[in-house]
């Protein structure tokens, strides 16, 4: 209950405290399934740098992976993102590769006007902020958290959901 409350002051929205990341992920792919705003797209735009559990975890939710290319700093690409958009996009996932933070507003803003539901992946990136002292995990209506080994902090295992999309639908 503590973590909850801490998580929620310093991200807002419902912080879900899952097993791991990728079953934080697969959450928010299913809640994702049952808003109705949603009904009819099918696509999750995806970097091509990903870990191979993020395609299967869209396939497994019944949504089709869309690749996306990174930019030169081998950060995934908010303008490719965008190009590979369309009215049949569901969702844009954007991962801060190897805790590499970049400023989201851009793809945010895209979003905010078109629909697709953001969701940041910080996997890698748990309480990293950009340039302008933005946190990972701020922007998006869902953002995704990873505990296991290797992550920037590491407890073994454990995930969060934060989910700021439900009060929409």
């Amino acid at each position: 209950e503590e973590l909850a409350t801490w998580l929620h002051e310093r991200f807002s929205g419902t912080p879900v405290l899952v097993n791991s990341g990728r079953s934080a992920l697969e959450l928010a792919f299913r809640r994702m399934r049952k808003r109705e705003s949603l009904l009819g797209r099918n696509r999750i735009l995806v970097p091509s740098l990903i870990c191979p559990c993020v395609p299967r975890k869209i396939v497994k939710t019944g949504f089709t992976p869309v690749f996306y290319d990174l930019d030169e700093n081998l950060s995934a690409s908010q303008e490719d993102a965008i190009n590979a958009a369309n009215q049949d996009t569901a969702g844009i996932l954007f991962p801060y590769l190897y805790g590499k933070m970049t400023g989201l507003g851009v793809l945010a803003e895209y979003c905010g006007r078109h629909a697709p539901v953001l969701i940041e992946d910080c996997a890698a990136s748990f309480l990293l902020s950009d340039s302008s002292g933005v946190l990972a995990g701020s922007r998006g209506d869902y953002a995704v958290f990873s505990f296991a080994t290797g992550k920037t902090l590491n407890a073994g295992s454990g995930g969060i959901l934060l989910d700021r999309a439900s009060k929409f639908d």
